[in-house]
């Protein structure tokens, strides 16, 4: 249900749709996958954008060195790397591998006429689909993208990204690639045209099987620190998935008519896609240890995580704590181990209750409970070897807030017996919903105000509001928080 509610409203597109899949993004209102949207052809300069890392596939006139450091002997060819940005270097012409002589007089119409528009033959014959071979030729050298068995430059277990010119015959089966559409299930996705930013794809070589692939780490000053490119000889493993981002001189508001429909997607396949994502992310996190902190630290928060931060107005999504709550349940949950010990002491060691049998019901039945589902859903990370992360404490928080609730109940509830329900059914007459008593009412009313007080303190961290400067410096409660944008 509170998916199912979550989905109906959030519907908006936002700063955190890269996490998911294309076809959920095309769900949201004003996406910019269904907005930015273009069906690829043959003769269409394109530019690839990696999924994980945004770089550019991007090619130049510039050497991979004759010799590195280490010693390896380079191939000394055209570099191929990802860039940050897109520029005139990263589009690629699109070629079919076998060409005949009427799509050399299509590409020369198209070369000649910047404008051309395509026939509606043309529009048939010459789409992109699923599983093509292709060729890419880079639009500024002129050059056709290769991948051969030469050792990349820094990771020496793949294989070298280059280029080529176009006529290099022996070169010519170490040009081809499959342009693989990630997760293509039916025979629709299987025969699908490419479009910009709507399929996550893969280009894979016919003759090696390998995969382009990038990652977050840079060349040195000869590749202009750009990222590495290669073959990656896992062809579908992580950091193998690339999306068309844009077709070189093609407006969507010229082309309105291929406007792409969302496509249909169910509840429980939005609800499996969210939950393999926020568990992919996890997993990701465990593995580069980013963020992590030690649960000892959890009950008092020492610190939080970044999730995203935006320059323009200074916003930034944090994970911080309600620090009057979560304080109150460290509170509670050592007043009630207190009342608890003394209690059972008085009781069993010296025959002498101090609260008499339906309150002890209530507060240690209740309250007992709640503590064991805290301690349950917080203890074990004390003995997991993989790195957690402060945000897997909020469950215990839940809990921790019903303990409080029990220990507030004790402190303000002097007659218990208004509150017995003698059977599932059936209620006391006098059984009071709101608690009696002045003083009762003040504590309860304190304990909200100053928790919603809190709230609304660091609620800008919560959902990204603008800031300034001071005011994200002054909301950081201990030398142990710090938040983006303060220096």
């Amino acid at each position: 249900m509170a998916f199912y509610i979550h989905f109906a409203i959030l519907t908006n597109s936002g700063p955190g749709d890269d996490y998911h899949s294309p076809e959920f993004q095309m769900q949201l209102k004003g996406s910019k996958i269904l907005e930015n949207n273009l069906s690829v052809y043959y003769g269409d300069a394109i530019s690839f954008k990696h999924v994980d890392t945004k770089v550019f596939l991007n090619s130049r006139d510039s050497k991979y060195p004759q010799k590195y450091a280490d010693g390896r002997v380079g191939s000394a060819g055209n570099q191929v790397t990802g860039h940050k940005e897109e520029n005139n270097e990263s589009y690629w012409i699109v070629l079919p591998a076998e060409k005949d002589e009427d799509f050399d007089s299509y590409l020369e119409k198209r070369k000649n006429d910047e404008n051309y528009k395509l026939t509606s033959e043309e529009i048939r014959k010459y789409a992109v689909r699923n599983e093509d071979e292709i060729r890419l030729m880079h639009k500024k050298t002129q050059r056709v993208m290769r991948t051969h068995d030469v050792a990349s430059p820094l990771t020496t277990t793949n294989m070298e990204f280059t280029t080529v010119e176009e006529n290099d015959q022996k070169a010519f089966p170490d040009t081809i690639f499959i342009l693989r559409i990630n997760n293509a299930r039916d025979s629709e996705d299987m025969r699908s045209q490419l479009r910009t930013l709507n399929k996550h794809i893969r280009l894979t070589s016919k003759k090696f099987g390998v995969s382009a692939y990038t990652f977050n780490k840079n060349l040195p000053d000869w590749g202009f620190y750009d990222q590495e490119i290669n073959g990656k000889k896992d062809s579908e493993g992580e950091g193998t998935l690339w999306t068309v981002n844009n077709v070189f001189g093609r407006k969507v508001e010229e082309n309105a008519n291929e406007k792409a429909q969302p496509p249909s997607m169910c509840f429980i396949s939005k609800f499996l896609e969210l939950r393999s994502t926020v568990s992919d992310y996890i997993d990701k996190q465990s593995k580069s240890k980013k963020d992590q902190s030690y649960p000892g630290a959890w009950p008092l928060y020492k610190s939080g995580i970044s999730y995203w931060t935006k320059a323009e107005g200074l916003k930034q999504i944090h994970f911080v704590a309600n620090i009057f709550g979560w304080y109150s349940i460290v509170a509670a949950v050592l007043a009630f181990n207190c009342v608890y010990l003394v209690a059972a002491f008085f009781k069993y060691r010296r025959n002498t209750p101090i609260v008499n049998d339906v309150t002890e019901r209530h507060l240690f039945r209740s309250g007992l409970f709640m503590q064991v589902l805290y301690l349950f859903h917080y203890v074990p990370f004390f003995f997991l070897t993989r790195a957690v992360y402060i945000h897997e404490y909020l469950p215990s928080v839940v809990f921790g807030y019903m303990l409080l609730g029990a220990v507030i109940q004790f402190a303000v509830v002097q007659d218990y017996t208004r509150f017995v329900l003698l059977d599932p059914f059936n209620v006391k007459s006098d059984t009071q919903i709101i608690i009696n008593g002045s003083k009762a009412k003040v504590f309860v009313a304190a304990v909200a105000v100053l928790q919603f007080l809190c709230f609304a303190y660091w609620s800008p961290f919560v959902y990204g509001c603008a800031m300034t400067k001071d005011s994200i410096s002054a909301k950081e409660w201990n030398s142990n928080w710090h938040f983006s944008f303060t220096k």
